[in-house]
């Protein structure tokens, strides 16, 4: 396989063998790279196909069958062996195994001997191994290999050896196992938030309290207070109405007589007079008549464009010719923040 491997793909060949009989996420089983060569990877991969396995202490698989990469391959040989009714060959050279295949016949004769001399064959023509002098036949029972004699190859036959399993163990947990720690973990950690929300609403609880008990404690002293100082506070209050009273006079902003110097100043000499100046602390209206047009609209443009009168929204209509002649003209102006005071005209 290539080096950047994946789950995907090492899953993909285990159904290539027609052995999984599950999807990758409900099945038993895992795989370790052993060794990265060049653009190749060695790697051991473990699938458990009974449907119910036995598990120690630790989660470790206490009975199951071993998958070929398991097994001790010789170096340098072709390595021959029978697994699940079917027999497969192994050639290993070095430390990595070069090939690896299901035969196709099914008992050991002259067709397999054959389909084992041009696998070997290929692989010296393709410089993958060098030339292979021996065949290990995993079985006691006498074959005929004559074909693969008369090339010169050794025939050997032995018990199967032991497996080796790796040094690291698999994680190798069923998929109920798997479902019931991911749940476990899952629960913990909504216990954790949960826990998490209930300390920070105590404490936001707790704070809410104590912050309503300090502004009990602030009433109940400035109440206090207040009770033993009545006089003053009655004069305080008092000072305070005159002062309100006070306002509109004092306050060039609320005073009706300072408001009216500020529009009359624009008037002309001659030619243009108020009828009538309305003020209120919120509104103003001034209605007036002039000799010509020009000069009312230059009035009224000198009102909309007055610094101390920016506070005001002018409304202004456009002026209108009377029967004898005379421009009427018509303006008022709202005030956005206002106090409750007596209309003055």
């Amino acid at each position: 396989l290539e080096k950047d491997i994946s789950a995907e793909m090492v899953f993909l060949q285990i159904e290539s063998q027609n052995i999984a009989a599950k999807s990758m996420d409900e099945s038993v089983w895992d795989f370790k790279v052993l060794e990265h060569h060049n653009h190749n990877t060695l790697l051991s991969a473990i699938y458990v196909t009974g449907s119910s396995v036995s598990f120690d202490g630790i989660n470790r698989i206490t009975a199951c069958a071993p998958s070929i990469e398991c097994w001790a391959f010789e170096n340098a040989a072709v390595t021959l062996w029978k697994e699940l009714g079917h027999w497969n060959c192994a050639v290993m050279d070095g430390r990595h195994v070069i090939a690896a295949q299901r035969l196709g016949s099914r008992e050991p004769d002259s067709a397999m001997a054959a389909e084992i001399l041009c696998l070997c064959t290929q692989l010296e023509a393709e410089n993958l191994s060098q030339k292979m002098q021996r065949v290990i036949v995993w079985d006691t029972h006498d074959f005929d290999f004559e074909i693969l004699s008369d090339a010169g190859i050794t025939i050997l036959q032995c018990e199967r050896p032991q497996p080796q399993y790796p040094n690291a163990h698999p994680k190798l947990l069923p998929f109920e196992i798997r479902e019931k720690i991911a749940n476990k973990l899952r629960y913990r950690q909504l216990q954790i938030t949960g826990k998490l929300l209930g300390a920070i609403a105590a404490l936001l609880f707790i704070g809410l309290i104590v912050h309503t008990a300090w502004m009990w404690f602030d009433c109940r002293s400035i109440a206090s207070y207040l009770e033993k100082h009545t006089e003053g506070v009655s004069d305080i209050r008092r000072t305070v109405e005159r002062w309100n009273a006070l306002t509109p006079a004092v306050d060039p902003e609320q005073s009706a007589l300072e408001i009216f110097y500020r529009c009359a100043r624009h008037l002309p000499v001659s030619g243009l007079h108020f009828t009538l100046f309305q003020y209120k602390p919120e509104e103003i209206t001034i209605v007036g008549e002039g000799d010509s047009v020009p000069g009312v609209v230059e009035f009224q443009n000198q009102i909309a464009k007055d610094k101390e009168l920016i506070v005001y929204e002018w409304k202004i209509p456009p002026p209108r010719i009377l029967p004898n002649s005379a421009t009427h003209f018509e303006i008022s102006g709202i005030k956005s923040n206002h106090g409750n005071f007596q209309d003055t005209e």
